[in-house]
């Protein structure tokens, strides 16, 4: 018998503008508020107490009335001691803790379907700003951000997402910009980017997933005296696309008649099973005469919903593979996925397994 597997602080100036709990809790360094914007703060907390709401809120709209239009009604109180004004693109929103700030356009409008300030981000700490790349516009607010391309509209990112975010380097990371709002996911949260998605629960906290997961075998070799070796590699795509290809050698005398059987585990106990059966010829395949043909490639792609459907636990799997050789296949390949289920108990998986889903290739 022949048998292997593989496994494969704030800035203390700002806090005189904004509270100490707000700043604690913020997930935006001074680098993304801009001098001009620390400034205003510093300026706001200096004169706090200076001047009415109106006067506030007519001295922003001074700067800004080009991307707001005409006053729409008069200033009035706003929720949790803070004053509004509206205007034909936007609106002005003014408490002493905060300043007087600007929300126009798409963010506008995006800032009023979460509630405005009586809503999930609360009072804007900012005007609208540009991001580095040029592209990108955002507003940052007591409880998170919105930001805006034209390419992925207007969508928030808050809590320990935008925290996760943040620290890979925001619309700069791999990830790229939001092109959604934080919606519920599995047993959790989630915010799709560009590029990836960011997953949080109270388990695990905040991970951070791409669209395409590479799963691979490693060196696949024997520690007897069979001379077979290779790999094999499973990538599977968040739309559902599976390819499950791999390469092994006979560099014997014997030739081989062989199975594989890969098992992606996921976090919740899902097992995505591949597998594939093959021969590999070694020199007794050449006599007594002919050359033989060493080598077995293999590449099987197909489409998957199960994988698309339960993408944020499919893009954390642990992945097993179980090679058996001539002398094994009696037992089925259902054997040997079994083997190499009972491989990753071993290895102290805390997941159980709950189901096997056999995935197809076209």
């Amino acid at each position: 018998m022949s048998t292997e597997s593989i496994t494969s602080t704030p800035n203390a100036s700002v806090q005189a503008a904004v509270s100490a709990a707000d700043l604690a809790s913020s997930t935006v360094k001074p680098d993304r508020l801009s001098h001009n914007v620390v400034d205003n703060l510093l300026h706001n907390a200096v004169l706090q107490h200076l001047g009415t709401p109106t006067e506030h809120i007519d001295a922003k709209y001074q700067e800004v009335a080009d991307r707001l239009g005409a006053p729409t009604g008069d200033v009035s109180a706003a929720g949790d001691g803070g004053y509004v004004r509206t205007y034909q693109r936007g609106l002005i929103l003014y408490r002493m803790d905060t300043g007087a700030h600007a929300v126009y356009g798409a963010i506008g409008a995006k800032f009023v379907q979460l509630g405005r300030e009586g809503g999930l981000l609360g009072y804007p700490l900012t005007d609208e700003l540009g991001t580095p790349d040029g592209v990108g516009r955002f507003n940052r607010f007591q409880r998170g951000m919105i930001y805006w391309t034209p390419a992925t509209d207007a969508h928030e990112v808050h809590g320990a997402i935008l925290a996760l975010w943040e620290s890979m380097g925001w619309e700069t990371s791999w990830l790229g910009y939001p092109v959604s709002d934080e919606l519920p996911s599995n047993d959790g949260r989630a915010s799709n980017f560009q590029h990836g998605i960011i997953f949080w629960n109270a388990t695990r906290g905040a991970i951070a997933l791409t669209d395409v997961i590479t799963l691979d075998s490693g060196p696949i070799t024997f520690s007897d005296s069979t001379a077979l070796g290779g790999w094999c590699r499973l990538v599977i795509n968040r739309n559902g696309d599976v390819t499950f290809s791999g390469h092994l050698h006979d560099s014997g005398f014997d030739t081989y008649e062989f199975a594989v059987a890969a098992v992606a585990l996921t976090p919740s106990g899902i097992g995505y099973t591949v597998s594939y059966s093959g021969r590999a010829e070694g020199t007794s395949a050449e006599l007594p005469f002919g050359t033989p043909r060493r080598d077995d490639d293999w590449t099987e792609s197909g489409n998957n919903p199960p994988i698309r459907d339960n993408w944020i636990e499919a893009a954390q799997s642990v992945f097993k593979v179980r090679v058996v050789s001539q002398d094994k296949l009696a037992g089925g390949l259902s054997d040997v996925v079994q083997d190499a289920l009972k491989d990753l108990a071993k290895q102290g998986i805390e997941a159980g397994v709950k189901a096997l889903v056999a995935l197809i290739f076209a």
